[in-house]
Formats: structure tokens, C-alpha cells, sequence
């Protein structure tokens, strides 16, 4: 794992796994119409749809000194159904 090859060089290595998020991407996209966020929802153990917020909080965390102690730790969001996360995580590894 490359966590464990970097990680002595004080390089850290963490993943954000969103999950369905609101975004001016997204939205531009046209994938927030009304159906598709009823799915969304119904998936989600929070019930509701991440915001840009969310996702800054968690890299915000991650750049900070606060997270020096975190390697290789994947940040799946409330968000997202587990299967979905795990897929993201998978392209990392």
C-alpha cells in the first residue's frame, strides 16, 4: 500500500469518499432533478444530500495538524451507501 511506503517519509495518504453531493456541478449536469434526488435520499443513512460544506470540513481537517496521527484512512461520508464508498475507494488502491 502506498501509506505504508510513504508514510516514512512523513507523507500521509487519505482518501474523501462524498458520496451524492450538491454541487454547481452536479446541478449544471442536470443530475439533481427532482426523481433523482428522491433516490439519493432514500440511500443515504443521513437523508440527505452532501454539500461542497461537507466535504471542505473533512479537507480542511485533513490539511490541518489535527490529522497528523491519520494515514491511510478512507473519510466515507454519511452520504454515501456503503457499496458506492467502497467502489471510490477501490480506484485508490
Amino acid at each position: 500500500m502506498a501509506a505504508t511506503e510513504l508514510g516514512p517519509r512523513g507523507i500521509r495518504l487519505n482518501a474523501i469518499a462524498p458520496g451524492y453531493t450538491r454541487s454547481e456541478g452536479t446541478e449544471a449536469e442536470g443530475l439533481l432533478g427532482e426523481e433523482s434526488i428522491k433516490q439519493y435520499i432514500s440511500v443515504t443513512p443521513l437523508g440527505r444530500l452532501g454539500e461542497p460544506e461537507d466535504i471542505a470540513a473533512v479537507a480542511v481537517f485533513l490539511a490541518s495538524d489535527e490529522s497528523s496521527w491519520s494515514l491511510a484512512k478512507p473519510f466515507e461520508s454519511a452520504a454515501a451507501p456503503a457499496e458506492i464508498a467502497d467502489e471510490q475507494l477501490d480506484t485508490l488502491r
